[in-house]
């Protein structure tokens, strides 16, 4: 019997061993896949709590979500920060690079969150927020407010457009669109009175639309304006009356013209029109001076033929001092 009773026993075992190996390869499995989902919902979690960091003045950041924190970390003025140092503790150099590290170990400010719409930090505004741990600091003492004076006055220049952080949207409060009950609104024009009648009428007799035309024509006529300038021109000045005044004459009143109106063509001005002889006794007239130009002679000199005293004693006088001149040099150059 007890034979018998092992053997029953040995062969549930080895039917129940295929089914409870599978049940213990699976739990792993299980348990592997549980824990990647918690760490993916852990991840995604950080992710959105992790606040908006502005580690520089200059450069824009991204947000991610609405309500995300926004903070101003020391990396932003680090550099304005040692500057300052340098401007209150002169040619401390190693102060200043302590009073820089010291300010780097500080906690980032809070400034806001992320909102729908987009935000901007200047320079001044973020050495303001940072104010309190820059007067803080071992390193600077007694001259927080001067550091303060000079970091926002250098971030104020330095800093030039600040930061900009986008907004996000809240999820839901895009706007609704128009239902489709409502009709838009139509487009096309009321009727006017001139406008042509409808299709019943015309099919009548199709006078009603020949008497509407007929008032439409007798109602606008066209402009029409008898005083036109040649040239196709309008004038720019309104129509005047039916009668025309004729312009005066002033041609022959004394000094209505200019001189050269009653000359011909290729004459002088104010010359005078010449025919018959005289004209042709002018022209000998201008040839013969053009002659006597022409062979001009010198005319003969009463006082000619001798030279003025004065011009002879000093033509002497000169003669003297040069040759004075040249003996003195000579003198002194042996």
């Amino acid at each position: 019997m007890s034979s018998e009773h092992d053997r029953e026993r040995a062969a549930s075992h080895r039917s129940r061993g295929p089914a409870a190996g599978l049940r213990g390869a699976a739990l792993p499995v299980v348990s592997a896949v549980l824990l990647a989902g918690g760490l993916a919902g852990a991840g995604a979690a950080a992710a959105s709590s992790s606040p908006v960091a502005i580690g520089t003045c200059t450069e824009d950041v991204s947000s991610d979500t609405p309500g995300q924190r926004i903070v101003a970390a020391p990396t932003a003025l680090d550099a304005k920060v040692e500057q300052a140092a340098l401007l209150v503790f002169p040619f401390q150099f190693e102060r200043a690079e302590r009073i820089r590290k010291q300010f780097l170990e500080s906690e980032p400010v809070e400034l806001g969150s992320v909102t729908g719409q987009e935000q901007e930090f200047s320079g001044r505004d973020l050495a303001e927020a940072l104010a309190p741990e820059i007067t803080a600091l071992p390193a600077v003492g007694d001259a927080g407010e001067a550091m303060n004076f000079h970091v926002g006055n250098l971030a104020a220049v330095g800093c030039l457009g600040g930061v900009s952080v986008p907004g996000q949207e809240q999820p839901g409060t895009s706007q609704p669109s128009t239902s489709p009950s409502e009709p838009p609104p139509s487009s096309a024009p009321e009727p006017t009175e001139t406008d042509a009648p409808s299709g019943e009428e015309r099919s009548g007799d199709g006078r009603s639309g020949e008497q509407s035309s007929g008032q439409q024509r007798s109602s606008s006529p066209a402009p029409r304006t008898d005083d036109s300038t040649p040239g196709g021109t309008t004038p720019n000045h309104p129509p005047g009356p039916a009668e025309h005044v004729n312009p005066s004459d002033y041609a022959y009143v004394p000094g209505s013209l200019p001189p050269w109106s009653d000359t011909r063509f290729g004459e002088a001005p104010g010359g005078r029109a010449e025919t018959g002889e005289l004209r042709s006794d002018e022209k000998h007239d201008q040839q013969d001076r053009v002659r006597e130009a022409g062979s001009a002679e010198a005319l003969p000199s009463e006082t000619g033929k001798r030279v003025a005293l004065p011009v002879l004693l000093a033509a002497i006088s000169l003669a003297g001092v040069t040759s004075a001149l040249i003996r003195t040099w000579v003198l002194r150059r042996t």
